[in-house]
C-alpha cells in the first residue's frame, strides 16, 4: 500500500533493483517540492529527492552497497533535468553520512522531520562526478562486485515507462 501511494505522488517513483534475479535494493525517487523537506529549504528547478534501501544478503559481498550508490546516482543523473540530488538521512546513521559524504554529498543543516531528526544534504552532478566514492568504484576497487562486472542485469529494469506498467500489474494482482 506504501509504494502505491507513493507512487501516486505527484513526482514520486519508487524502482526496484535486482542483483543475480535477486530483489536487492529499492530507490524512492520525490520531487522535494510535494514532500516536507520543503519546509527546510527552498527547492530548484531541477532538486529530485532520494531514498536508497539496500536488503541485507545471505552473504556479504565487498562494495555491494558502494556499487548500488553508484548505480543509483548514474541512474538519477541519466536525467539532463535533474541538477543535485537531495538526501535526509536520519542523524543517528553514521554509516550513511560517510556513504554520502564519499559520494560528493555535503550536509548543510540538521532539520527536524515528522519521523526524525536528519541532515539536509546535497549533491550536484559535478559532486557526484568528483566524487571519491565515484571514482573507486569506476577505477575497480569494487571489481569482484557483479554489480559492476554486469551493471545492465542491475539496472536494465530501471526504466520509468516499464516500472509504471509493472507497478500498476502489481497493485492490481
Amino acid at each position: 500500500k506504501f509504494y502505491l501511494e507513493f507512487n501516486l505522488t505527484e513526482g514520486s517513483q519508487a524502482y526496484l533493483g535486482y542483483h543475480n534475479e535477486t530483489p536487492s535494493f529499492i530507490i524512492e525517487l520525490y520531487d522535494p517540492c510535494h514532500d516536507q523537506v520543503a519546509e527546510h529549504y527552498t527547492p530548484l528547478s531541477g532538486d529530485i529527492g532520494m531514498h536508497l534501501f539496500v536488503a541485507q544478503g545471505e552473504a556479504s559481498v565487498h562494495g555491494f552497497t558502494r556499487a548500488v550508490f553508484n548505480i543509483t546516482m548514474d541512474f538519477i543523473f541519466s536525467r539532463v533535468d535533474i541538477i543535485r540530488v537531495v538526501v535526509e538521512p536520519d542523524c543517528r546513521n553514521e554509516k550513511i553520512h560517510a556513504m554520502n559524504m564519499r559520494f560528493g554529498f555535503q550536509h548543510v543543516g540538521r532539520i527536524q522531520l515528522e519521523n526524525k531528526a536528519a541532515y539536509l544534504g546535497f549533491c550536484s552532478r559535478e559532486q557526484y562526478i568528483n566524487s571519491a566514492g565515484r571514482r573507486e568504484v569506476k577505477t575497480g576497487l569494487d571489481s569482484n562486485c557483479s554489480l559492476l562486472n554486469r551493471p545492465q542485469s542491475s539496472v536494465a529494469n530501471l526504466d520509468p515507462l516499464i516500472w509504471e506498467r509493472v507497478n500498476r500489474l502489481h497493485i492490481r494482482k
